[in-house]
């Protein structure tokens, strides 16, 4: 195969692949994966190379160090080739090409090294971000150097509530919220922007047996008001999760050794929990591969402010209501809390002790802006920078963004899906307990068209519930293309009959349901009446229906038999590990709920647990079992899973710095800067 340079629109670099049949256009662009060292658990002390981008590419900035994550250069798997041909009026949409490097053939960057199983391969990259106008491009000058000082606006999509970073960690409001608190409350792990992989940050941390972890904390880790970010911070933070009657999940921590019996008053203590200064140990019950979620999604909590709430023996005691998760009075952070005009602006400040050292810029305002006038807010100065996807915006709005000369727009894969769920424990529609039925249904309706109509381009189909990104992800599943007339005979070797009125019947009971789906969602509202219509042509009958967000999660986190058939969503961090979603009843545990749908697979549970639990927890074992579990959802279908979306990053021609990615979208935020006005 032949790579050839091409363009898309403005600076978007793309590749093309000269085949024997012509171009076939598309980006080819680095997919960063660990490359096998021979290593049976997470690698120990991992090292990252932290990168800045200014408009022009990538850059090294403050004291690079070996990127552990660096992999081969490839072009992408064929379901994200394939998934990235979109058009759109004319325009190529750049998908999973932003922004990550590619392979170079138009550039003038310099080399970089890569790390293959202890041999230096020296690939070229592309540093190119994939924006919807042309920017000016410069050439390296003094001018373009970073500067300090000024104040980046950042829009928030919808309202804050609160600033307890446990509360967003569940993503519940991690896209608003969750954008102030992380820069408030720093994690012991991150999550790579681009691939997820789970990287050290505010701590590194070893393990030789992939059970017991030992965890160090950054010498120079401490808190705004002096004092030292240790390892009884993070144990705090574990016993406020196990008080909290927020409903958080607790999936991965309930493999704590001790933490079920701490949830439940059993114990007194988290046995599996110890701290000394800035050194802490975390054990689990039995080796987790997913382990080092915990570390992730997990920040430290200031046991100088939320001691006071907790008690190991009062379990009624919990720091859900504390004031200052209203008015954090301290930061482990790049910025501080200021201040909070409710409904209005979250402001904060550059953290001077912060232990990557101060900020650029002087402060972050998290202003409410009014969705119809966000276009003019960047047009007058007074907005810099718009996080979402299409569940904030609809497709027209995101769209408007393509013109304005004065922003750029950053595209990239939403980790995560959405699907419909067939409610095996329905009483109402025993259909859906048969397999052939619910393929008839993937069948039934065309994703195709869905992506082409609804979400208008801005995403793909996906077939299983590993993100597009994901070193997890399976190649070579039935994507059960279009097909009426194969739904139609699955149904009809079930034993169903069509009526004289269309439908399809089985011992008097009618393939009918109801399709339920949270309302005031512009992408979901309209495909449960788009699925009605095409179902009604293969003979199913469906009712659409909208029920209020928390009100329809209840019930399915309850396992309400009432309900039928669902359209939701899934968003991944860190971990594919796909037990909260997937294991069986068997395998829960105290505050954790079942699968919504009630399936329930013992070839599938083994595999959920071949890939969390090991015990060889290297990624060619775990993608082994991944694999497996992908193949059996695959084929048996309790999800129809439909599409990945695309999230936005809109920036101000003035901010540098900011390198948005599909796991991580706005990160390194005391690496930002902005460009005086010319």
């Amino acid at each position: 195969m032949k790579i050839e340079a091409g363009c898309c629109r403005g600076r978007q670099l793309h590749r093309f692949a000269k085949t024997s049949t012509g171009h076939r256009r598309g980006p080819f662009c680095r997919r960063a994966r660990r490359v096998e060292l021979g290593l049976s658990y997470p690698p120990a002390r991992i090292q990252r190379r932290d990168l800045a981008e200014d408009e022009h590419g990538y850059a090294d900035h403050e004291n690079g160090r070996e990127d552990d994550t660096a992999g081969v250069l490839e072009p992408f798997d064929k379901a994200i080739f394939d998934a990235t041909q979109r058009h759109r009026d004319g325009r190529q949409v750049c998908g999973v090409c932003v922004p990550w490097p590619a392979i170079a053939l138009a550039s003038r960057r310099s080399l970089s090294a890569v790390r293959i199983a202890g041999k230096i391969l020296v690939v070229a990259l592309v540093a190119s971000a994939c924006t919807s106008s042309s920017l000016p491009v410069a050439s390296a000058k003094a001018a373009d150097a970073p500067v300090r000082g000024g104040r980046v606006v950042v829009s928030l999509l919808s309202d804050v509530t609160s600033l307890d970073p446990l509360r967003v960690s569940d993503g519940a409001q991690f896209d608003t919220a969750g954008l102030v608190t992380s820069q408030i409350y720093d994690t012991l792990a991150i999550a790579d922007r681009k691939t997820g992989e789970i990287l050290p940050w505010l701590a590194t941390w070893t393990t030789t047996d992939g059970r017991t972890y030992e965890f160090d904390i950054a010498a120079n880790a401490v808190w705004s008001d002096g004092q030292p970010v240790v390892g009884q911070d993070f144990i705090t933070a574990m016993k406020a999760l196990a008080r909290s009657k927020k409903g958080f999940g607790r999936a991965v921590v309930n493999r704590i050794e001790g933490f079920p019996d701490y949830f439940q008053g059993k114990a007194s203590t988290i046995s599996g929990l110890h701290a000394q200064g800035k050194h802490l140990t975390m054990r689990f019950e039995a080796v987790l591969c997913a382990a080092l979620n915990v570390p992730l999604q997990t920040p430290p909590l200031p046991t100088q402010v939320f001691g006071r709430y907790l008690s190991d023996i009062d379990l009624t005691k919990n720091t859900d209501d504390a004031p200052e998760h209203l008015a954090p009075p301290v930061s482990s952070g790049p910025f501080l809390f200021t201040g909070w005009r409710h409904g209005e602006e979250i402001v904060l400040r550059a953290n001077s002790r912060y232990w990557k050292g101060p900020p650029l810029v002087d402060e972050i305002a998290f202003r409410n802006i009014d969705r119809t006038t966000l276009r003019a807010a960047f047009q007058n100065g007074s907005l810099d920078i718009v996080f979402g996807t299409l569940r904030d915006l609809d497709v027209a709005t995101w769209h408007q963004f393509d013109s304005e000369k004065s922003v750029r727009v950053i595209r990239f894969p939403t980790p995560g899906y959405t699907y419909v769920g067939w409610n095996t424990r329905s009483q109402t529609v025993p259909a859906f307990q048969d397999k052939r039925i619910r393929q008839a249904l993937a069948y039934g309706l065309d994703v195709d068209q869905v992506v082409r109509q609804i979400v208008q381009g801005e995403g793909g189909p996906t077939r299983q519930h590993m993100t597009l990104t994901s070193w997890a992800y399976t190649e070579g599943l039935n994507d059960y293309p279009y097909d009426p007339a194969k739904a139609e005979a699955l149904i009809q070797s079930a034993g169903y009959l069509k009526g004289t009125d269309g439908i399809y019947a089985k011992d008097g009971r009618p393939l009918a349901f109801t399709l339920v789906t949270n309302d005031n969602n512009p992408v979901r509202s309209p495909l449960v009446q788009f699925a009605a219509d095409q179902y009604r042509a293969i003979g199913v009958r469906v009712t659409p229906k909208l029920e209020q967000f928390n009100s329809l999660v209840n019930r399915l986190t309850n396992g309400d038999p009432t309900i039928e058939a669902f359209v939701l969503g899934f968003v991944s961090s860190g971990d594919p590990n796909p037990a909260p979603v997937w294991f069986s009843k068997s395998q829960s545990a105290p505050g954790v709920p079942a699968n919504g749908v009630g399936y329930v697979n013992p070839e599938l549970d083994k595999a959920v647990d071949d890939g969390r639990l090991g015990p060889d927890c290297s990624l060619t074992a775990r993608k082994r079992a991944y694999d497996a579990f992908n193949r059996i959802l695959n084929e048996d279908q309790p999800y129809n899973f439909l599409f990945w979306q695309n999230s936005f990053v809109v920036t101000s021609s003035r901010v540098r710095g900011l390198v948005p990615g599909t796991y991580v979208p706005l990160p390194d935020a005391h690496l930002w800067w902005l460009a005086p006005q010319r």
